[in-house]
């Protein structure tokens, strides 16, 4: 799971290993003192801001693999 806090408008983060990366829209803000939930937990796959579902905020070609546990 990733937790990233504002303020920050737009978000990409990429798996150089993979090739695979998830973006953020440019267009949306995460205010200071509040948090965007990336879960990408095997089976769970979601995107939230503040709480409320923010999947529809992500670029259509995201790509959300999961970490691997060290």
């Amino acid at each position: 799971m990733w937790t990233v806090y504002g303020p920050l408008t737009g978000l990409t983060l990429e798996n150089v290993t993979t090739n695979q990366s998830f973006r953020l829209r440019d267009s949306v803000t995460v205010p200071a003192g509040k948090a965007l939930v990336i879960d990408t937990r095997p089976g769970i796959k979601t995107v939230q801001l503040d709480g409320m579902n923010a999947w529809p905020q992500m670029t259509s070609d995201s790509a959300l693999w999961p970490l691997r546990p060290e």
